[in-house]
């Protein structure tokens, strides 16, 4: 049951687990590992079969205790005593399940590691690293862990003067000519764990190429591209090289891009402690089942949508995004959109099969990537390249030319922005002319109806300036960074939008300068979530009003600042060469609309609204809580009772919402994906890097709460909060992407953000302290060494 390294042969790796075997292998091909000895699942059986009835009892006793309650057999205790006489102490105990360090999932962090112990710890350390196979966050990471076995890695501890880990490829960027080395001062645990800011370094390395050119390649110069330093003392650069070299040599052995740790001892020798694929690097998901996300419905309805106004949108969506014959012959035949715990979800299953990603290069389009579950997305960036299922496209093709498609579009990539701007005056005259006294049920079903046609209209223009917005801003970004410039600075609105000037509106409300009732006849029609119809408007709640003026007041004047903004933005853009200044006007006129538009849907929205409300009072009955097809006119007794019950249910739901149980923002088939979490990586979405407390905003009844410099964490943000980016000192959300609201005020605004951090709200509480990383997506929990 106990073995060294040299007795063991290939075959005999499925007895003792991914990561020994991950150490195996590096010991064969000759490089440096602390002295090991392993202890196979063999133990792990025999102990669990031998104890199971005390292990697996109903007891108070957790887990852990149970297993420390079941002694190791004697033999096995003298044999780890022997074998260990002949070991420098400290020592390192390790987990080495059965599938960790894998292909499919790495169980990074899952289970249980000892570091610095004396062999006399040992044993205790062996019961608790088994232990750790049942525990409850294990079997959230993936349910059938606990019905594997686990082998123990045992070794020496290095006692180390730098640590850290190696990416062989870009892990944010799936870039293959990009190499990541992050490492710190001494031992490197606290790295790996989330606790220590490393130092960071970019390197640019040769690609893996074809056989007869990969001699070639390997002549090609390993460079230093960036670097990002927390440390006092700055690793050698011959040490990175030398790393770095190393790791491409691992990388070749293996055949595959690699997570590596390492340690650099007193004497300036590297140790490899690990080596895993990069995980779900190799994984096709597209045979997999149906996915659905709430990515962009769900940051547009932030409170459990109500049974009407989802009856009233979904048609809308379904209208344009729905292809039954490609979903029925490609995508296991889901439906394009579902209303699952009161939240609104996309199909994405179709996002899988139209990505593509050129070789070495980043996955596209992006907005198609931030569609689908963090595995998935990780395992389109590792990748080398991809194609897309041309069989989708095909399909997609033929549907769109045999029901002339194009025309439920603004689909022009050069001139959507004008169908807006008609559409935009369309709707200031159709509001003018049909937004009059409410006294007659006939007319105002009639004024619904118009309500529907014009959101039909605006959802025609709406869909596609977000997809230009997105493929613009890819492009843009590609280009300016392929011209040496920062992409930030330049993508971002050139004109001041109507939600901006709503903040000037608010805080002359704070500062005297303006009334209440001028705010409401401008900006009443705002609405905490937009999408939502029966979400509560600003002139609903005056007193929410006053409060985000008070909140603004405390700031400087927003219409300096935005002024400000929008001329130095101007002034740099303007001495871009003029291909370039042409492709980011454009961009910028597009991120413009992005904001712009929601802002006038929520008018729309008003007016839709007040129908709906004339019509609960004229039949006193909540017929919100009723979809279209079960409101008949007249409304009888038993639709009042029905609309009755799911007010109840409604309401229900909302207190579950606001106490932050949300459902998932990913469901695979009919079940949720759960969040890991202890992930601490989202989506770097806008620069800069914020030390703070933790506050959680679950609804925006929360905001009272946040404190000048805190940093708020959010299921998503709507334009309504955007007063509350000029306090907080950073964000992060669990949804969204690059260009969703909080993501595009967060660059208006320079405040370090991060979106698609899954579980969040339930990862923090408030007062955590933490270091947020907008450039890099990364989140480290507090209390922090920096070194």
């Amino acid at each position: 049951m106990l073995f060294f390294l040299d007795q063991i042969s290939e075959q005999d790796l499925p007895k003792f687990g991914g990561k020994a075997a991950g150490l195996w292998k590096l010991h064969q091909l000759g490089i440096r590992i602390p002295k090991t000895v392993l202890l196979s699942t063999d133990a792990f059986e025999h102990y669990v079969e031998k104890n199971k009835d005390t292990l697996f009892s109903q007891s108070e006793l957790s887990i852990e205790d149970r297993f420390l309650s079941c002694p190791l057999s004697e033999d096995l205790v003298k044999r780890l005593k022997s074998v260990l006489q002949g070991f420098q102490q400290p020592l390192v105990v390790r987990s080495s399940a059965i599938g960790e360090d894998g292909k499919k999932k790495s169980f990074a962090g899952q289970f249980k590691t000892f570091l610095s112990l004396k062999q006399v710890d040992v044993v205790d350390a062996v019961l608790k690293c088994w232990a750790s196979l049942y525990a409850s966050h294990v079997h959230s990471y993936d349910s059938n862990a606990s019905k594997g076995k686990m082998g123990i890695v045992i070794q020496e501890q290095i006692e180390a003067s730098w640590s850290g880990v190696v990416f062989t490829v870009n892990p944010q960027s799936g870039s293959w000519s990009e190499l990541v080395i992050e490492c710190v001062q001494g031992a490197g645990e606290q790295l790996v764990s989330a606790h220590v800011i490393p130092d960071f370094y970019l390197f640019r390395r040769p690609r893996p190429l074809p056989f007869p050119l990969r001699r070639i390649a390997a002549k090609l110069r390993m460079r230093l591209l960036d670097k990002k330093l927390t440390s006092v003392d700055e690793a050698p650069e011959s040490l990175l090289m030398e790393l770095a070299k190393k790791s491409i040599f691992l990388e070749s052995k293996y055949g595959e891009a690699l997570d590596l740790e390492w340690s650099v001892d007193e004497h300036d020798r590297i140790f490899f402690l690990q080596a895993r694929p990069i995980t779900q690097m190799q994984t096709d998901h597209r045979g997999e089942d149906i996915i659905w996300t709430r990515q962009f419905l769900g940051e547009r309805w932030g409170v459990p949508a109500t049974a009407l106004g989802w009856s009233e949108i979904q048609p809308i969506i379904e209208h344009l995004i729905a292809y039954p014959q490609t979903s029925s012959l490609f995508l296991g035949g889901g439906e394009s959109t579902r209303l699952y715990q009161g939240s609104p979800y996309i199909n994405s299953t179709i996002f899988r099969h139209l990505l593509f990603k050129l070789p070495g290069a980043e996955p596209a389009p992006r907005f198609f990537l931030e569609m689908l579950p963090p595995h998935e997305r990780q395992s389109w960036k590792s990748r080398y390249g991809g194609f897309p299922d041309w069989r989708v496209y095909g399909s997609i093709f033929q549907t769109t030319f045999k029901e002339r498609r194009w025309e439920r579009f603004r689909w022009n990539l050069f001139t959507n922005w004008r169908a807006w701007e008609n559409y935009e005056s369309q709707l200031s005259q159709f509001l003018e002319q049909e937004d009059t006294e409410l006294k007659d049920k006939d007319e105002i079903c009639l004024q619904i109806q118009k309500a529907r046609d014009m959101a039909y209209e605006y959802v025609k223009v709406h869909v596609c300036s977000l997809l230009f917005a997105n493929i613009w801003y890819q492009y843009s970004a590609w280009r300016l960074d392929q011209s040496g410039l920062e992409p930030e600075p330049y993508l971002t609105s050139n004109r001041i939008s109507s939600t901006q000037r709503c903040n000037w509106q608010l805080w002359k409300l704070g500062k005297g300068q303006s009334s209440l009732d001028t705010v409401l006849e401008l900006y009443g029609h705002r609405a905490e979530f937009s999408w939502a119809i029966f979400s509560e408007r600003w002139c609903e709640n005056p007193k929410r009003v006053i409060e985000l003026g008070q909140l603004l007041a405390k700031e400087e004047d927003p219409q300096v600042r935005d002024t400000e903004a929008l001329l130095a933005l101007n002034t740099i853009t303007d001495e871009l060469p003029y291909d370039l200044r042409l492709l980011v006007r454009l961009t910028q006129r597009y991120l413009y609309l992005r904001e712009e538009q929601r802002f006038h849907f929520d008018r729309l929205l008003w007016f839709w609204k007040k129908r709906w409300l004339w019509l609960e009072d004229f039949y006193q009955a909540p017929l919100r809580h009723l979809s279209l097809k079960d409101i008949n006119f007249p409304i009888s007794a038993e639709i009042k009772d029905r609309a009755e019950q799911g007010q109840k249910s409604w309401e229900d739901l909302l207190q579950k919402w606001k106490k932050g149980n949300q459902p998932s923002d990913f469901l695979m088939g009919e079940f949720p994906l759960n969040d890991q979490l202890n992930q601490l990586q989202g989506l770097g979405i806008s620069e800069g890097r914020i030390e703070g407390k933790v506050r959680i905003l679950n609804t925006f009844e929360d905001v009272e709460h946040l404190q000048e410099g805190e940093i708020m964490v959010v299921t998503t943000v709507d334009p309504s909060w955007t007063p509350l980016f000029l306090k907080a000192g950073g964000v992060i959300m669990e949804l969204g992407g690059m260009l969703s609201h909080g993501a595009v005020v967060a660059r208006e605004y320079k405040l370090p953000g991060i979106a698609g951090m899954r579980g969040a709200t339930h990862i923090f509480k408030n007062g955590d302290e933490i270091i947020l990383d907008g450039r890099m997506g990364r989140v480290w929990r507090k209390p922090t060494v920096l070194l």
